[in-house]
This record gives C-alpha cells, sequence and structure tokens, in this order.
C-alpha cells in the first residue's frame, strides 16, 4: 500500500506541474508554432489555428480559443483521480515499517544519540503472538533469563548477541538484574544497569495464573526478527493480565514494541500509570516515552528507530 500511494504521488506532482512555468512554455511552443509556413488549409479540429503566417503576431501571441462550435471541455474535478479513502483502512497504513520507516504518527525524540520514536495506534499489530509457540522463560517474581538473540542487535552503537529478559518489563544487553522499581529516565537504578530497553517497567508478575514471560526467533536472514511477550498480572495480585511485546529487528536494529493490552483492572497499573517505557543509553541520556502515567492505551504502537 504505501509503495502504491507513492507511485501516486509522483504522478500528481508530475501531471500537476509548477503552475508558474506552465504558461512560460506554452508560450514557447507557440512562438515556434508561429514560424511554420502552412501551404495546404486545415481541416478538423486545427482549423481554428492560423498559421499561415511566417511572422508573429506583433503582441507575440497566437489565439488558441476553440471554434464555436467545439465541445466544452470535460470539466469533472477529479474525473482521472482514484478514490484514496480506502487507503487508510490498511493495517499498515500508520506504521513505521521495521521501525525504520518515516513516521506517520507522532514523533518524539531524538535522544543525544540520535534514536527517534513513533507513536502509532494501526489496525492490527505489527507484533507477533508467540504465546502458543514461544519459549517459556518460566520467570519467578523479580527474575531474569539471559538468552542468545539469534543475530547481533545493534544498541547505541555496541552490537549484542545476548539479551537479558526481565520479569518486570525491561530488556538489557548486560548479564545483570534490574530491579523491579522503575524510575523516569534517564536516571541512575542503583543496579548498575545503565543501558536498557523499558518496555513495561513495573513490579510485575508473570507466575500469576495464566502469565507467562515467552520468547521466540522467527524469519531468515538477514530480517529476522526476535519477539518477547509479557502476559502477566501486577505484583502480586489479580487476574487480568496484560499483553505486551517488544521486537528486536535485524538489519535496521529497530525496535518496534506492541501495547495489546494493558488493563490489569487495577487503577494503580492500568495502562501505564506506575510504568515507565522507553530507551536509556546510560544514567543521563534516555529517550522515553512515559513515566507513571496512563499513556500506554491498548493497541498503542512505538516504533524505535536506530540512527
Amino acid at each position: 500500500m504505501r509503495t502504491y500511494l507513492a507511485t501516486l504521488t509522483l504522478v500528481l506532482f508530475g501531471c500537476g506541474g509548477d503552475s508558474s512555468s506552465g504558461p512560460a512554455q506554452v508560450d514557447a511552443a507557440v512562438d515556434a508554432a508561429s514560424q511554420v509556413v502552412v501551404d495546404a488549409p486545415l481541416s478538423g479540429p486545427d482549423a481554428a489555428l492560423d498559421v499561415s503566417s511566417a511572422e508573429p503576431p506583433p503582441d507575440g501571441t497566437v489565439d488558441l480559443a476553440p471554434p464555436p462550435d467545439a465541445a466544452p471541455p470535460d470539466e469533472t474535478p477529479d474525473a482521472a483521480l482514484p478514490d484514496l479513502g480506502a487507503a487508510d483502512a490498511s493495517p499498515d497504513a500508520a506504521i513505521a515499517s521495521d521501525a525504520g520507516g518515516a513516521c506517520t504518527g507522532t514523533s518524539f525524540g531524538p535522544d543525544s544519540y540520535g534514536y527517534t520514536g513513533c507513536a502509532t495506534t494501526p489496525v492490527v499489530s505489527p507484533c507477533d503472538d508467540i504465546s502458543a509457540t514461544g519459549t517459556d522463560a518460566l520467570l519467578p517474581d523479580d527474575d531474569y533469563v539471559y538468552v542468545p538473540i539469534g543475530f547481533a542487535f545493534d544498541f547505541y552503537g555496541t552490537p549484542y548477541g545476548s539479551v537479558a529478559i526481565n520479569s518486570n518489563g525491561t530488556l538489557h544487553f548486560a548479564d545483570l538484574y534490574l530491579d523491579y522499581f522503575n524510575i523516569c529516565i534517564p536516571g541512575d537504578n542503583g543496579d548498575g544497569v545503565s543501558e536498557f530497553i523499558a518496555v513495561f517497567w513495573d513490579d510485575l508478575y508473570p507466575p500469576a495464573p495464566g502469565g507467562s514471560v515467552r520468547y521466540l526467533l522467527l524469519g531468515s536472514a538477514p530480517s529476522r526478527r526476535f519477539v518477547i511477550q509479557w502476559k502477566t498480572s501486577p505484583c502480586c495480585s489479580g487476574s487480568d493480565l496484560i499483553d505486551v511485546r517488544a521486537v528486536l529487528h535485524e538489519g535496521s536494529n529497530g525496535i518496534t514494541v506492541c501495547y495489546v493490552d494493558t488493563y490489569f483492572a487495577d487503577p494503580f497499573s492500568d495502562y501505564g500509570v506506575s510504568a515507565t517505557t522507553g530507551l536509556q543509553q546510560n544514567n543521563t541520556s534516555a529517550l522515553q516515552y512515559s513515566c507513571d502515567t496512563a499513556a500506554l492505551s491498548n493497541g498503542l504502537v512505538l516504533e524505535y528507530s536506530h540512527p
């Protein structure tokens, strides 16, 4: 659908042209035509144009008016234009492709390194649902697992081959635990983990009934994606589970985060009101989207583009 729109735009510009140059081009063509001597009488639609003189008229113009009996032109304003109303119905219409395309939603950033963000709410989530196919990390409360990504993923200029998946909604690349107590970023969390992805950083509880944290490598090189999915309640009670997914993209090194369901039935946790989301490079540089505000509505997608 994006390719179609881009092509259409070029056609429209090509047809429309620059209105300031149009008359000059017509006058030049007419001046050239006025130098031609036509010996034979004209007939048909060209009969109204008299070019029998080799000399141009004194004022340098030629009357191109149609004959009195000529049919009026088609004045339908959009007779040659297709209906574009259906374009917005595409699930990808508002998504930056592979976390690296132009943002058609709400942009934020950049941070000091150059990461930029784009927030959209597409019809269909671009993040894979791996709740039935992903590897269960079997995370208890307040823990993490350090696993291979499957490809080299560049984060703030350093390529990593493994990632720490935290029960409390974070990803980072050091084999360390990041505490459940979220802070606004940039900032020092006190755990020695200064570089991380805050997907839905909050005090979460994956051991809840039906809860899990799963991961899965999908696709084929050089465009694979590593997917992580949290289905969990807040700590340490409640039966309503959120569904939050993150995707690390090979090649573009972009990050897609999908907030499929962020409702816990708990006003102290719903929609990210007690969570942090964004990227942190160090204790003084970060790209934060939200902190302790109910900004993570159901269906929200955040795309982080690597510079």
